[in-house]
């Protein structure tokens, strides 16, 4: 069947997120569907700073999952995550069951790829001694547009009345990438048990 990771805005100034967030998920706990909610990813790519109040909600949300067949992990968003803000997010974020990435890695061609972000991500994850599992919240082939990273040239493009317009592969190529970084930066992590990581 069809699973769905639910997203929950956390966005203070919208409102008391600590009495909205857990209202939404119990309201959706009582839909007939509720059998094909994976999880839930309280906020998105938030500041640092909200993370207390972020765990305080996840706690709260928790605290609803009153029976078996109402629990379901817990997560939050985060962009690619370097070994130094493993200790900032295990401090700050301990009701997490796992930690939602959001990153990406591909390339255009042998002369144009993004890089340090996937590719490097479950190693990051364990030197920083991430032991939960994690999971990729959100994926792209490549960073696009992308003003290139050390030696490696950003995306190509071609100036239209002074502005860059960035070039996008077509789909047989942007699909390789995706099988490509699925293989490399997925499966090999699980089947070598360097770190835990879902997809």
């Amino acid at each position: 069947p069809l699973m769905v990771l639910a997203g929950l805005v956390f966005e203070p100034g919208q409102g008391d997120m600590s009495v909205l967030i857990p209202q939404t998920v119990s309201i959706v706990q009582n839909d007939p569907n509720y059998g094909h909610l994976l999880g839930w990813v309280v906020g998105n790519e938030n500041p640092a700073s909200q993370y207390p109040q972020i765990d305080a909600v996840i706690k709260a949300v928790k605290a609803g999952m009153t029976s078996d067949d109402k629990v379901r992990p817990v997560t939050h968003a985060v962009p690619t995550v370097s070994a130094g803000q493993v200790a900032i997010i295990q401090q700050q974020l301990p009701s997490l069951d796992w930690l939602g990435i959001n990153t990406f890695y591909g390339q255009f061609d042998a002369a144009h790829q993004g890089g340090g972000f996937l590719n490097i991500q479950a190693a990051s994850l364990s030197q920083g001694g991430w032991a939960k599992p994690w999971l990729l919240t959100e994926y792209y082939s490549y960073d696009l547009p992308s003003p290139g990273f050390g030696n490696v040239a950003g995306m190509p493009s071609q100036t239209l009345n002074g502005q860059p317009y960035y070039f996008e592969l077509n789909s047989t190529l942007n699909a390789a990438n995706y099988r490509r970084s699925y293989q490399d930066y997925i499966v090999s992590v699980i089947s070598t048990g360097s770190a835990d990581g879902y997809s």
